[in-house]
């Protein structure tokens, strides 16, 4: 995947401005690059819808048919279970604690891998 950026200059008026500025400030997005690079993404989504095609991410034309057929399967799924109610809900520190479970349960794996010097 190719992540160099090439560098524009562009005008906008003073509402998009400040509408790029409140994004940015909000959290939504971290620079005005990004703002940018979302409403392309969406035009180029729109464009593609239009003519019938299918826009594919950088990440998704990445990936083989399988691969993106495997992740919307998993979608699905997931979707499914939240609209069942099959899901866990957690607060900031029930996020953290999940975490360091995680990571702990993931060095106790690799160690039990580690093979003796």
């Amino acid at each position: 995947m190719n992540t160099a950026a090439e560098q524009l200059k562009i005008s906008v008026s003073p509402r998009m401005a400040q509408f790029i500025r409140e994004n940015v400030k909000s959290g939504g997005y971290t620079d005005a690059s990004e703002v940018v690079a979302d409403a392309v993404r969406r035009m180029r989504e729109t464009e593609a819808a239009k003519k019938g095609e299918v826009f594919l991410t950088s990440f998704e034309a990445s990936r083989s048919e399988d691969e993106r057929a495997s992740i919307r399967r998993g979608m699905s799924r997931g979707m499914q279970d939240i609209e069942e109610g099959l899901y866990q809900s957690y607060d900031a520190d029930g996020l953290r604690s999940l975490a360091e479970e995680m990571v702990a349960a993931s060095a106790r794996k690799r160690a039990g891998r580690a093979k003796p010097k």
